[in-house]
C-alpha cells in the first residue's frame, strides 16, 4: 500500500500550500 502513503503526502503537500496562499 504505497500509493496510500502517497496520497497522504500530496493531500499534505496541499494543506502546506494552501497555507503560503493564505
Amino acid at each position: 500500500r504505497r500509493g496510500e502513503e502517497k496520497k497522504n503526502k500530496k493531500k499534505k503537500q496541499k494543506k502546506k500550500k494552501k497555507k503560503k496562499t493564505t
